[in-house]
């Protein structure tokens, strides 16, 4: 089958002007080779701690950047060639969920605004369709009809969520893209936007890329996961062979922070400070308890070590 998404070696490189005469300018690459595809109805979680380049792809993938190079298609359209009413179309059927619900919304703009706005934009749905489209949406995502009329303000958390993932609901897309949304409410609201997440997903055959620093809320969700490091994919597989027998060192690191998962490893010191880029090798190789002199001499590539499951890393 066609991928919903398909990511085929992706790129970006900033460059910075340094000084006012051109001098000292850097080259960095926030995202290296990225590779991945998601199939209609999967959920894959996208984890890495920050700076891993994961808000720069999600951005390539929006279409709000261009890739230095690769190619990122949409059911076999390649994104970045798309002009006029096929960027429309894009924008409809790609759909995000921000982290902040309450600066995703309008606050001048009232509930039910908020939620029919791409039904005026993209639809030509008459005033009454569309007014029962939003109640309907409401109460898809659980919301009383009366929130209708009401401000962001006047909102809790998590009901502010409830309304976006309404609004990205309202043109039914093929490819939710959520941004951390759930990482800024409380626990018991998080185990109710998870548990809507996955009822969407059982009723409307949802497509999710759910980015997410909680390795437990991507285990709840996803079906499969794929680990970022300095702009690479270290590991991805099925969400059971990537959390629970990781292959990557890089992986267990993450995992160690989350007790039910492992017992923590030990990394090794970096004097001369982890978040420097070595310059050949691997790139976890100044944290990794396990680097080798290969290691420092040749980039690992990503290989299948499983049914499903792949990892970058030499003694995998």
């Amino acid at each position: 089958m066609e991928p919903v998404l398909a990511v085929e070696e992706v790129t970006k490189v900033y460059h910075s002007l340094g000084t006012l005469f051109g001098r000292g300018g850097s080259r960095v690459a926030a995202v290296q080779g990225v590779s991945l595809r998601i199939a209609s109805g999967e959920a894959v979680g996208l984890v890495g701690e920050s700076g891993s380049g994961k808000s720069t792809l999600i951005r390539m993938i929006l279409a709000l950047e261009r890739p230095t190079s690769g190619a990122i298609s949409l059911s076999g359209s390649d994104t970045h060639c798309l002009r006029g009413p096929a960027l429309r179309t894009l924008r409809r059927d790609v759909q995000p969920v921000f982290q902040n619900p309450y600066t995703a919304l309008n606050p001048m703009r009232t509930i039910g605004e908020s939620v029919e706005e791409p039904l005026l934009n993209f639809t030509s749905m008459s005033q009454t369709e569309r007014a029962d489209r939003v109640r309907q949406l409401l109460q898809e995502v659980g919301l009383p009809e009366r929130m209708i009329d009401a401000y962001p303000y006047a909102l809790s958390g998590g009901e502010r969520q409830r309304a976006c993932i309404a609004r990205a609901l309202a043109l039914r897309p093929k490819l939710l893209i959520c941004d951390e949304p759930v990482s800024s409410l409380d626990k018991s609201i998080q185990a109710q936007i998870l548990n809507l997440f996955r009822r969407l997903r059982r009723e409307h055959g949802l497509t999710l890329l759910f980015i997410s620093h909680d390795l437990a809320v991507v285990n709840y969700l996803c079906d499969r996961v794929a680990v970022m490091l300095r702009g690479k994919i270290v590991e991805v597989g099925r969400r059971e062979e990537v959390l629970f027998n990781p292959a990557h060192p890089y992986t267990r690191s993450l995992l160690a922070s989350a007790s039910f998962f492992l017992e923590g490893i030990p990394l090794r010191n970096d004097p001369s400070g982890s978040d420097l880029v070595p310059l050949t090798g691997c790139s976890f190789q100044n944290r990794c308890p396990h680097v080798d002199p290969l290691c420092r001499k040749e980039p690992p590539l990503l290989r299948v070590i499983g049914e499903g499951h792949q990892a970058a890393c030499h003694f995998s």
